[in-house]
C-alpha cells in the first residue's frame, strides 16, 4: 500500500472537492492543472477500482490511496483539446472518458447520487464505448438503481463482445446473487476463476464457490454473498474486515442491493460513518 502523504487523499472529503472541480473543469473545457502532462498511461484508463484505505483519524474518514495522482491527471488531461494528430485525439477522448467514469463510480455512486451516475456513466461510454471494465461498472450502477433487467441486458451485451473478460462474469455473479438466482450466479463465478469441482446452486454454494482457496473473493464481496444468504452476522465480519484491510472493493460495492437488508442495523451505520458517506 503506498504511504506517500502526496500519492493518496487524507480524507473521502478531500477526494469529493477534487472530484467536484474535475466536473467542473469538463463542463467548462479548463484543465484544472495545467502542469500536468496529458499523456496519461493507457493503463489509467482501464482501472477497474482504485486502491481504497481506512486508517484511525479525528474524523475517521475514508481515505483513497493512489486516487490523486490518477484523478488530477485525468482532469488536467481531459481539460487539453488542442491535439495534433488522430491518435492524440483519441487519447484525449478516451482520458475524457475516464474522467466521466471516475467522476460517476468514485464520487456520486458512493454518495448515493445514482442518476447523475448514470448519466456521468452514459458519457463515459459515448466517448469510449468498447471499454469494458467501464461497460461493467455502468451495469453495477444499474444494478444498484434496482434496474435489474437493463443491468443484466448490459452485462449480456458486453459478455457477448468480450467473453473472456473475467471481471464481467464475476461481476454478474453477483447481479445474479442479488436477485436470488444462484444457478446463474454459481455459473459466472465459475467462469471468472479458475476453481474446479461442483457447488450447489444455492446460496450456500456461492458462498463456498467464494471462499474456494484458488477463487477466493475480496472481503467486500464475500459480506455481499453472505448478505445474500441472510447472514448477518457474518456479513458484518467481512464489512469490517474489508473496512480495516483498506480492501479496494468497499466503496464500490457499499450501495449494492444485496446490502439493503444491513443498513437500517447501527452497525451498518457507523460503518457509513466511518466511510464519510450519507446513509
Amino acid at each position: 500500500m503506498e504511504k506517500d502523504r502526496n500519492l493518496r487523499y487524507q480524507s473521502a472529503a478531500e477526494l469529493r472537492t477534487d472530484l467536484a472541480r474535475l466536473k467542473r473543469d469538463l463542463d467548462s473545457g479548463r484543465s484544472g492543472s495545467a502542469g500536468i502532462s496529458a499523456s496519461v498511461p493507457a493503463a489509467v484508463a482501464g482501472s477497474a477500482v482504485v486502491t481504497a484505505a481506512a486508517a484511525p483519524s479525528s474524523s475517521r474518514k475514508y481515505l483513497i490511496a493512489g486516487t490523486a495522482a490518477v484523478v488530477l491527471a485525468v482532469a488536467a488531461a481531459a481539460g487539453t483539446y488542442l491535439v495534433r494528430s488522430r491518435s492524440e485525439a483519441h487519447r484525449v477522448t478516451s482520458i475524457e472518458a475516464s474522467a466521466h467514469y471516475f467522476y460517476a463510480f468514485l464520487f456520486l455512486m458512493p454518495e448515493n447520487r445514482i442518476d447523475q451516475a448514470l448519466d456521468e456513466f452514459r458519457i463515459a461510454l459515448s466517448l469510449d464505448p468498447l471499454s469494458s471494465i467501464v461497460n461493467v461498472n455502468y451495469g453495477l450502477t444499474l444494478m444498484v438503481a434496482h434496474r435489474m433487467p437493463e443491468s443484466l441486458a448490459q452485462f449480456n451485451k458486453l459478455l457477448e463482445r468480450d467473453p473472456t473478460f473475467a471481471p464481467g462474469h464475476y461481476y454478474l455473479s453477483q447481479v445474479y446473487a442479488s436477485s436470488g438466482r444462484f444457478t446463474e450466479a454459481v455459473s459466472e463465478l465459475q467462469k471468472a476463476g479458475t476453481a474446479t469441482g461442483s457447488w450447489s446452486p444455492d446460496a450456500q454454494g456461492y458462498i463456498k464457490l467464494m471462499l474456494a482457496p484458488s477463487n477466493v473473493g475480496a472481503p467486500t464481496n464475500i459480506a455481499v454473498s453472505y448478505a445474500v444468504a441472510g447472514d448477518r452476522n457474518k456479513a458484518f465480519e467481512y464489512l469490517e474486515k474489508a473496512y480495516s484491510e483498506q480492501d479496494s472493493e468497499l466503496m464500490a460495492c457499499i450501495r449494492f442491493p444485496a446490502l439493503d437488508p444491513l443498513r437500517s442495523d447501527p452497525r451498518f451505520k457507523d460503518l457509513m460513518r466511518r466511510l464519510g458517506l450519507p446513509d
